[in-house]
């Protein structure tokens, strides 16, 4: 009995111990009570299928003529419905998502994480970046909690992470993991800076919402997943918050997106090539390529270079000089100065940058005869194009930048052309220009060769009726 006694002492003491030294149950409570009352959810009604009969091709809304080429009939015109988050960045209703949440909605609803519910007003987005700026239309003076942004450069791999936003349309969810990478550029996501990478859960419905940091601060837009099930797998992506930053405060402050750009094209500086060139470390661009007319031809910058900085802030690689140029304030207010390595010393370069140039309606048209490319959109390559779709700066010519959604069988080519194809020769006549192109394209043939370039591949395409 004594032992069982001295046994059952242990057990009293053991089992009391913990409620001594037990810490706080809270978590990271405080930092998702910070911003979710921030983040709302989106439900967007968007209309799908029922397609259009392209101009060029009239004669395919016959139905006898479908029927002849084995052209299927357009599908039904259904409503379709968009789950997205969005997190709101001013008290008088400003919020961000992502673009393809509210691409093409017929209309939106946005309710707050209260149960609130408020019509919106799309103010502008920006495609490439898969952002847009939406407002609440809030009666007169009231007012909506606003998320902080925090600052995303500051971001460490293996730094907390909360994911917030309505995954499924179930709700406000929270769900945690780590920035697994600050600087993803292979994602395929887009043209324009860095993502950051992230395992905490994101499934459809969290994009748009925030990716928060262990202070309830917003560090980045949860955007895109990686996943062959449409379901997470711990692999998410997120736009860091300083790059969401310029665009929202381009899109209030100036009505669209305005990049500045530099017209040059820079390469990697190998460890190798950085003991060639005296540097003590791979770091920065090689200046490989600059165009006539921009602004890297407009300053003393040279191929050959190796840019080291901007106003003082260290580059990379070119990802991260892009970034830079991306996200940096006042780029296109005053000159800046440029660290270059040349010579095997530092020189400072000033140069001011320009707003990127656009693409013009007036360099793209539709073929409208009859030939393998009728219904095919093509666009003479310009700077603004070439930078893009990543095409050589000096390229020239003209591109497909559209394919029609169904084809004719009475021109077969031996592949399918695709989107980026640079078209080169028609019948054996060179084409530079898009005129020229359509000009070539204009003639009646039976019997057609296309010369194009698809990435380092030269093609001679035959085909006939």
């Amino acid at each position: 009995m004594r032992v069982w006694g001295f046994v059952l002492g242990l057990l009293l003491l053991t089992t009391a111990q913990p409620s001594f030294a037990a810490p706080a149950r809270e978590g990271f409570a405080p930092a998702v009570a910070r911003v979710a009352p921030a983040v709302v959810n989106i439900f967007a009604v968007k209309q799908v299928g029922g397609g259009k009969v392209a101009e060029s091709q009239p004669y395919m809304a016959d139905p006898l003529m479908r029927e002849l080429l084995g052209v299927p009939a357009p599908s039904t015109s259904r409503a379709q419905q968009s789950l997205g988050s969005g997190v709101i960045v001013h008290p008088k209703g400003t919020f961000v998502t992502n673009y393809h949440v509210i691409e093409g909605a017929r209309d939106v609803r946005v309710i707050l994480a209260d149960g609130r519910e408020y019509p919106v007003r799309f103010v502008n987005a920006d495609p490439k970046l898969d952002l847009a700026v939406l407002k609440l239309i809030l009666p007169e003076g009231e007012t909506v909690p606003a998320a902080t942004f925090g600052d995303s450069d500051t971001l460490r791999v293996g730094d907390l992470a909360l994911a917030i936003g309505n995954p499924f349309g179930l709700g406000q969810s929270v769900s945690m993991g780590v920035v697994s990478a600050v600087a993803r550029t292979n994602a395929n996501l887009s043209e324009y800076g860095r993502f950051i990478q992230t395992d905490a859960t994101i499934n459809p419905g969290n994009s748009g919402g925030a990716l928060v940091d262990s202070n309830g601060l917003v560090v980045g837009i949860n955007t895109a997943i990686f996943s062959r099930s449409g379901a997470s797998v711990g692999i998410g992506f997120a736009v860091p918050s300083n790059l969401v930053r310029v665009i929202i405060t381009d899109i209030v402050s100036e009505g669209k997106v305005e990049r500045p750009w530099l017209g040059a094209v820079g390469q990697n500086v190998s460890a190798g090539l950085a003991k060639q060139l005296g540097l003590t470390r791979a770091e920065g661009v090689l200046v490989a390529e600059i165009l006539e007319g921009s602004p890297a031809a407009k300053s003393t910058l040279a191929v050959g270079d190796v840019i080291l900085a901007i106003n003082g802030l260290p580059i990379l690689d070119p990802a991260n000089l892009n970034e830079r140029i991306v996200t940096m304030q006042g780029l296109l207010a005053k000159p800046s100065k440029m660290t270059v390595w040349r010579g095997g010393e530092r020189v400072d370069v000033d140069i001011m940058f320009e707003a990127r140039p656009e693409r013009q309606a007036s360099d793209r048209d539709v073929v409208r005869s009859y030939n393998p490319l009728t219904g095919f959109t093509l666009e003479e390559i310009t700077p603004a194009l070439a930078l893009e779709m990543n095409l050589p700066l000096q390229s020239g010519g003209v591109v497909i930048v559209g394919v029609p959604r169904e084809t004719s069988d009475l021109f077969k080519l031996p592949m399918p052309l695709q989107v980026g194809d640079i078209l080169t020769s028609v019948n054996g006549r060179a084409v530079t220009t898009l005129r020229e192109a359509l000009e070539a394209l204009g003639v009646s043939k039976r019997r057609w060769t296309l010369g194009l370039k698809r990435g380092s591949k030269t093609l001679n395409l035959v085909t006939g009726s």
